[in-house]
Order: structure tokens, then sequence, then C-alpha cells
């Protein structure tokens, strides 16, 4: 008998002889001696040989395609001439933390320089990989947000609707539409949005957003 078809026995053998304990019997017996069983039972060091297994198949499969120790959920990152390849591997793994549709976390904890974080922003978007969403702030606290994400389009789309608005129905109008939101929950009160026809009180915070998936090629290898 070969050790394949050995462990696989045993394993058989001992999930039978659980399947034929008499739960009645046990019911028989005494709290007091059920708790001490229950306490023996997990007090014995099972090995947890299916994990031990996986882990020797995930060594072998990086040794069948050194691949998968670079950049490979995200291949377009190879591209990337302005980070180093330790930084561009680690943002390879954080990309794949979230799932598409979700919204990314800041890149400062990988990258130092202000200037190549929005570079790589740039980059995400340009490859497809992100898409750039805008979120309009409360005009007043600057922190409270009068709108949901908001695509590039929407949000210029919107600017200049603000822009051309005369008088205060024009504005009521982006709250029944459902743009933006005319009470900040930071100043607890009602937001003159007018104040948005000075661009200089515009204040919107970005915000990625993942629409790529990652590349699944030596998922199944």
């Amino acid at each position: 008998m070969n050790v394949q078809n050995d462990i696989l026995s045993k394993y058989i053998e001992f999930q039978r002889f659980l399947d034929g304990i008499n739960m009645e019997e046990l019911k028989s017996l005494s709290r007091e001696d059920l708790s001490t069983l229950k306490k023996q039972l997990h007090e014995v060091n099972h090995r947890n040989l299916p994990y031990e297994i996986g882990k020797i198949i995930a060594k072998k499969k990086e040794d069948e395609f050194p691949q998968i120790l670079g950049i490979h959920h995200y291949p377009e990152l190879q591209e990337i001439t302005f980070l180093n390849e330790a930084t561009k591997l680690e943002i390879d793994k954080h990309l794949i933390s979230f799932r598409v549709g979700q919204y990314l976390n800041s890149f400062y904890r990988f990258i130092s320089s202000s200037e190549k974080v929005l570079m790589l922003e740039d980059f995400l978007v340009d490859k497809g990989i992100v898409e750039q969403m805008f979120i309009v702030k409360c005009p007043c606290c600057t922190h409270g947000h009068l709108s949901e994400p908001l695509t590039t389009e929407v949000w210029d789309a919107l600017k200049k609707r603000i822009q051309s608005m005369e008088d205060e129905e024009d504005f009521d109008s982006l709250t029944d539409e459902g743009f933006l939101e005319s009470y900040c929950m930071e100043c607890d009160d009602e937001i003159d949005l007018s104040l948005l026809k000075n661009e200089k009180r515009i204040v919107v915070k970005k915000a990625l957003k993942l629409i790529k998936s990652r590349d699944t090629t030596y998922d199944n290898v």
C-alpha cells in the first residue's frame, strides 16, 4: 500500500468510527463525564495534514511556475518605471485584497512620495484597473459628504450645471434629483448649496474604485 492510500484509508476508517458513535449512549453519561470527555478531546493535538499537504503543493507550484512569486495578479504593473520591483509587488498583493467595485485604501503605506502616488493613481486609471471617483464635501466644514461617489463625467457635468444656476430652486433640483444632499451630518445643519457657485468653496474627495478583476492565469495550473 502506498502512502497516499494508507493515509486516505486511515482517514476514512476514523471517520466511519465517528459516524458509528451512538449518541444515545453518550446521552446516558453524566454531565461531569461528558465535560471531562469534551475537555480530553480538545486536548488531543490533531495534526492538520490537509494544511501541511497544501503547503507542499504551494511550494511545488512556485517551483514549477516561478512567475507567481512576482507580479502576476495585475501584470500591467510591470510596466511601471517610477517604482522599484519590491514596491510594485506589494501593490500587486494589495490590489487583490479588494473586490471589484470596492474603494481602495491609500498607497502611502507603500510609497512616501506624493508625486509618485499621484503617478501611480494616474497609471491605474489609464490601464483601466481603477476608476477615479469624486465625492462632494460640505463647503462649510469641508468634512461632511454631500454626494455619493461620482464618475469624472458626472462630476464635470455637475460642476458646469452648478455654474449655470441662478436661483434657489435650481439648487433644490440637485437634491430632488439625488445628486447632492443639502444636509451635512458633520455640521448637523442645512447647507446653502449656492455656495458651490464659488469654485473656491468646492471641495471634493477623490476615491479610486477597483473595476478590473485580477489575472487568474495561474489559479488552476
